[in-house]
C-alpha cells in the first residue's frame, strides 16, 4: 500500500501479526522527524533475530490514499518497504472487510466509509535458490 509521511511517499505494509507501528529509521533521518528516546524495545524481525528499538516518533500523521491516521511509529532499520502498521492499529479502525482478491479493506472512520486498496501493480516474480542464498 503507498501513503505519504511528511509529504514523502512511502511504501505500506500493514501486518496483522506485528505488535508495534514501525518507520525506517534512514526515512526518519532523512526527512528530520522528531524521533524521541524511548526504553529499548526488543523486536524479532521476519528472519528470526532480534534487533532494538531505542526512537519513538510520536503522534504521526501518515496520509494513506488521501485519508489521514495519527499513531505512533518505532523507528527501526528496516529494509524493503517504509512502515509497518500493526494489529492495534487495525482495531483502532474498528471493524474491516477485507478481501483478499482485489487487496482492499472497507471501514469506518470519523463516519466515512473508507475503502484502502493495496497495490496490485507490482508484478510478484519468484526468487532463484542463488538470490535466496544472498538473502540469508
Amino acid at each position: 500500500m503507498l501513503g505519504c509521511i511528511a509529504n514523502q511517499p512511502v511504501v505500506i505494509l500493514v501486518d496483522g501479526r506485528s505488535t508495534h507501528n514501525f518507520v525506517q529509521a534512514l526515512l526518519v533521518y532523512h526527512l528530520g522527524l522528531d524521533a524521541q528516546p524511548t526504553p529499548p524495545l526488543k523486536v524479532l524481525i521476519g528472519n528470526g533475530n532480534e534487533i532494538e528499538c531505542h526512537k519513538l516518533y510520536s503522534g504521526a500523521t501518515i496520509q494513506i490514499q488521501g485519508h489521514a491516521f495519527t499513531t505512533d511509529f518505532h523507528v527501526l532499520p528496516i529494509c524493503g518497504i517504509d512502515v509497518v502498521l500493526d494489529v492495534h492499529w487495525l482495531k483502532s479502525l474498528g471493524p474491516i472487510l477485507t478481501d483478499y482478491n482485489t487487496l482492499t479493506m472497507k471501514f469506518v472512520h470519523h463516519g466515512k466509509i473508507i475503502e484502502l486498496r493495496g497495490d496490485t501493480t507490482r508484478d510478484l516474480e519468484a526468487v532463484s535458490p542463488m538470490q535466496l542464498r544472498r538473502l540469508v
